[in-house]
Protein backbone atom coordinates (compact mmCIF):
# COMPACT_ATOMS: atom_id res chain seq x y z
CA UNK A 1 0.00 0.00 0.00
CA UNK A 2 1.63 3.26 -0.92
CA UNK A 3 1.23 6.16 1.24
CA UNK A 4 -1.16 8.06 -0.90
CA UNK A 5 -3.37 4.96 -0.36
CA UNK A 6 -3.27 5.03 3.23
CA UNK A 7 -3.47 8.95 3.67
CA UNK A 8 -6.69 8.09 1.50
CA UNK A 9 -7.65 4.95 3.81
CA UNK A 10 -7.41 7.62 7.00
CA UNK A 11 -9.86 10.21 4.91
CA UNK A 12 -12.31 7.41 4.18
CA UNK A 13 -12.91 6.15 7.83
CA UNK A 14 -14.77 9.29 9.26
CA UNK A 15 -13.11 12.17 10.31
CA UNK A 16 -11.89 13.69 7.31
CA UNK A 17 -14.21 12.05 4.91
CA UNK A 18 -16.45 15.26 4.02
CA UNK A 19 -13.69 17.49 3.03
CA UNK A 20 -10.53 18.30 1.21
CA UNK A 21 -6.92 17.76 2.26
CA UNK A 22 -4.99 19.80 1.47
CA UNK A 23 -0.83 19.16 1.71
CA UNK A 24 1.13 22.34 1.77
CA UNK A 25 4.14 21.33 3.72
CA UNK A 26 7.06 19.71 1.52
CA UNK A 27 7.70 16.70 3.96
CA UNK A 28 3.89 15.86 4.09
CA UNK A 29 3.81 16.63 0.25
CA UNK A 30 6.54 14.10 0.15
CA UNK A 31 4.82 11.59 2.20
CA UNK A 32 1.83 11.47 0.19
CA UNK A 33 2.89 11.86 -3.19
CA UNK A 34 7.00 10.07 -3.22
CA UNK A 35 7.42 13.65 -4.91
CA UNK A 36 9.77 15.85 -3.54
CA UNK A 37 10.10 18.91 -4.61
CA UNK A 38 10.55 23.45 -3.27
CA UNK A 39 6.54 24.28 -4.46
CA UNK A 40 3.49 22.38 -4.55
CA UNK A 41 0.06 21.92 -3.30
CA UNK A 42 -1.72 18.37 -2.78
CA UNK A 43 -5.28 17.91 -2.37
CA UNK A 44 -6.26 14.48 -1.81
CA UNK A 45 -9.77 12.60 -0.93
CA UNK A 46 -10.36 9.61 -0.26
CA UNK A 47 -10.94 8.75 -4.30
CA UNK A 48 -9.10 11.44 -5.91
CA UNK A 49 -6.02 13.46 -5.88
CA UNK A 50 -4.17 16.38 -7.05
CA UNK A 51 -0.88 17.84 -7.39
CA UNK A 52 -0.17 21.73 -8.36
CA UNK A 53 2.79 22.82 -8.86
CA UNK A 54 4.97 25.57 -11.23
CA UNK A 55 6.42 24.74 -14.75
CA UNK A 56 9.89 23.29 -12.74
CA UNK A 57 8.04 20.56 -11.52
CA UNK A 58 5.67 19.40 -14.06
CA UNK A 59 7.10 17.08 -16.06
CA UNK A 60 8.67 15.10 -13.17
CA UNK A 61 5.54 15.53 -11.02
CA UNK A 62 3.66 13.74 -14.44
CA UNK A 63 6.06 10.64 -14.26
CA UNK A 64 6.59 10.24 -10.49
CA UNK A 65 2.96 9.93 -9.49
CA UNK A 66 0.62 7.70 -12.01
CA UNK A 67 -2.82 8.01 -10.99
CA UNK A 68 -2.61 11.44 -9.34
CA UNK A 69 -3.86 14.63 -11.37
CA UNK A 70 -1.05 16.81 -12.10
CA UNK A 71 -1.56 20.55 -12.97
CA UNK A 72 0.85 22.98 -13.49
CA UNK A 73 -0.06 26.75 -11.97
CA UNK A 74 1.03 28.74 -14.88
CA UNK A 75 2.20 32.29 -13.87
CA UNK A 76 -0.64 35.16 -13.55
CA UNK A 77 -2.44 32.47 -11.40
CA UNK A 78 -2.90 31.62 -8.29
CA UNK A 79 -2.94 28.07 -6.11
CA UNK A 80 -5.79 29.26 -4.75
CA UNK A 81 -8.25 29.33 -7.97
CA UNK A 82 -7.44 25.11 -9.38
CA UNK A 83 -7.98 24.42 -5.42
CA UNK A 84 -11.45 26.44 -5.82
CA UNK A 85 -11.75 24.21 -9.41
CA UNK A 86 -10.74 20.76 -7.96
CA UNK A 87 -13.47 21.89 -4.43
CA UNK A 88 -15.88 22.22 -7.08
CA UNK A 89 -14.92 19.04 -9.02
CA UNK A 90 -15.44 17.03 -5.71
CA UNK A 91 -18.37 19.32 -4.49
CA UNK A 92 -16.63 20.04 -1.07
CA UNK A 93 -16.57 23.12 1.10
CA UNK A 94 -14.18 21.67 3.50
CA UNK A 95 -10.48 22.03 3.56
CA UNK A 96 -8.49 20.19 6.22
CA UNK A 97 -4.97 21.87 6.06
CA UNK A 98 -1.90 21.12 8.10
CA UNK A 99 -2.03 23.79 10.93
CA UNK A 100 0.74 22.60 13.12
CA UNK A 101 2.65 23.75 9.77
CA UNK A 102 1.18 26.65 8.35
CA UNK A 103 1.65 30.44 9.77
CA UNK A 104 -0.48 32.81 10.46
CA UNK A 105 -0.36 34.53 7.08
CA UNK A 106 -0.54 31.24 4.69
CA UNK A 107 -3.93 30.49 6.87
CA UNK A 108 -5.14 34.07 6.45
CA UNK A 109 -4.43 33.92 2.53
CA UNK A 110 -6.16 30.66 2.61
CA UNK A 111 -8.66 31.70 4.29
CA UNK A 112 -9.63 34.63 1.86
CA UNK A 113 -9.09 33.10 -0.83
CA UNK A 114 -10.30 29.27 -0.91
CA UNK A 115 -13.95 28.78 -1.17
CA UNK A 116 -14.33 26.48 1.93
CA UNK A 117 -13.81 25.97 5.80
CA UNK A 118 -10.75 25.83 6.97
CA UNK A 119 -10.42 23.17 9.55
CA UNK A 120 -7.50 21.81 11.41
CA UNK A 121 -5.55 18.71 10.77
CA UNK A 122 -4.00 18.64 13.94
CA UNK A 123 -1.26 15.81 13.82
CA UNK A 124 -2.46 13.13 11.49
CA UNK A 125 -0.53 12.61 9.09
CA UNK A 126 2.56 12.85 11.41
CA UNK A 127 1.28 9.65 13.02
CA UNK A 128 0.96 8.15 9.86
CA UNK A 129 4.76 8.74 8.78
CA UNK A 130 5.57 7.67 12.75
CA UNK A 131 4.17 4.23 11.70
CA UNK A 132 6.64 2.29 9.24
CA UNK A 133 5.76 -0.15 6.43
CA UNK A 134 7.66 -2.59 5.47
CA UNK A 135 9.36 -1.13 2.23
CA UNK A 136 10.54 2.45 4.95
CA UNK A 137 11.99 -0.43 7.36
CA UNK A 138 13.86 -2.37 4.33
CA UNK A 139 15.61 0.85 3.37
CA UNK A 140 16.55 1.99 6.77
CA UNK A 141 18.06 -0.94 6.85
CA UNK A 142 20.03 -0.92 3.89
CA UNK A 143 21.06 2.32 4.86
CA UNK A 144 22.08 1.75 8.40
CA UNK A 145 24.57 -0.79 6.55
CA UNK A 146 25.89 1.39 4.28
CA UNK A 147 26.82 3.63 7.51
CA UNK A 148 28.67 0.94 9.07
CA UNK A 149 30.41 0.10 6.01
CA UNK A 150 32.07 3.73 5.86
Amino acid sequence: MTNLERVQRLISSGKYSDGVLMITDGISRRFCSGFSSSAGIMLITASKSAYLTDFRYIEAATAAMPGVEVKMVSRGQKYSDYINEFLADVSADKVYYENTRTSVAEHKAFSEAINATLLPLDNALMYLRAEKQTFELENMKKAQKITDAA
